[in-house]
């Protein structure tokens, strides 16, 4: 599951918070998120985000990449 979702500063202008979400089994086993200044930034983060973990294995590296205080799984 990815969302961009806007969020307006103090100062009045917009950042864009970018997640992509993995489930696997009913449980969330990733989550990854960043903010960019612009929406197309965030878009093109979570194209290449969903594609890295596209190939074979990327979802359970990336879990094991994760600090302790970050694994869901």
């Amino acid at each position: 599951m990815d969302t961009i979702m806007p969020r307006k500063k103090k100062d009045g202008s917009h950042s864009y918070t970018a997640v992509i979400r993995k489930r696997k089994g009913g449980k969330v086993v990733l989550t990854l998120s960043e903010t960019f200044p612009s929406h197309q930034a965030a878009k093109r983060w979570m194209r290449h985000g969903e594609r890295d973990l596209k190939g074979k294995g990327a979802l359970e590296r990336a879990v094991a990449d994760l600090p302790a205080s970050q694994d869901l799984g």
